[in-house]
């Protein structure tokens, strides 16, 4: 004899997920079984229910009322508009902050462009130089002790570009902070 149905089972009749086999054996268990068949009553008028409530026709406004109610709600508070100098120093300090981060990743593939560009500038200074009639030699010994110098010391060139971002950060919270005073 079978035991009695399960919860899952009910559920599965309700979804129409029975095989047919499953669905005559339910039914002929709830023929002998009462606590069955009355709760299988209960689902049927369930099942009904639910089947003439997929029926009902939905209103042709009803979107448009739903819409209009989300439209009138205000979910986020309005952001006042930046000044151009707010806008400026947020630009600035972006360009700071990205240029001190992405500087080391690309420094290996522009290093050598701009000591070629140091090295461009140099001789012509030199042959400036050497056309008003000054040792050049000289000159070109300062102008690598500069190269030599700006390579060794591109950590405190990145030190500095992270103060210059500390000082506008500062200046658009003391900015802020005399906005919200007034």
């Amino acid at each position: 004899m079978r035991n009695c149905i399960e919860e899952r089972e009910f559920n599965l009749f309700l979804e129409d997920g029975l095989s047919h086999e499953d669905m005559r054996s339910m039914i002929d268990h709830a023929q002998t079984c009462a606590a069955c068949r009355e709760q299988l009553e209960g689902w049927k008028s369930l099942k009904a229910t639910l089947d003439a409530a997929s029926e009902i026709e939905i209103p042709p406004t009803l979107k448009v009322r739903v819409m209009e109610g989300v439209a009138k709600e205000k979910i986020l508070p309005l952001l006042k508009p930046m000044g151009f100098r707010r806008t400026l120093a947020a630009c600035v300090l972006v360009l700071l902050v990205a240029g001190y981060f992405l500087l080391p990743a690309v420094w290996p593939y522009i290093g050598s462009f701009v000591n070629d560009g140091i090295l461009y500038l140099s001789t012509a200074f030199y042959n400036g130089l050497s056309f008003v009639g000054l040792d050049m030699k000289a000159v070109m010994g300062v102008f690598r002790v500069v190269v030599d110098i700006f390579n060794q010391y591109f950590w405190v060139f990145a030190t500095s570009t992270l103060l210059l971002i500390v000082g506008f950060c500062s200046l658009i919270l003391l900015g802020n902070k005399k906005l919200k005073a007034n």
